[in-house]
């Protein structure tokens, strides 16, 4: 069991290949990662889909999360236009002004 408060654990139950038995283990995984300041999310999706929608999105040229977020991004983005709402204003990250010689 992994005691960093940024993690959280879980325990899996899950029946061996044949064996009828089910074996158990601890799973950890961060309940907050970010990237470029926006939390992480857990989606479950099954083995052999995540698989194929992993090759769809490298044949694309895509990742798997780019091509999730510009998805919900579209779909808010529709769902707001009907209901009339207005999106909220995008925050601007300010880059440091890199020095010239």
């Amino acid at each position: 069991m992994c005691s960093h408060p940024q993690y959280n654990s879980n325990t899996v139950a899950a029946h061996r290949s044949g064996s009828g038995v089910p074996s158990q283990w601890r799973v950890s995984y961060s309940v907050d990662m970010t990237t470029k300041g926006t939390p992480g999310r857990m989606v479950r999706i099954d083995e052999e889909t995540w698989a194929a929608y992993g090759q769809l999105c490298d044949e694309e040229g895509t990742s798997r999360a780019d091509d999730m977020r510009r998805h919900v991004h579209a779909r808010v983005a529709a769902w707001r236009k009907a209901q009339g709402i207005e999106a909220p204003k995008r925050r601007a990250v300010r880059r440091p002004k890199q020095k010239s010689d």
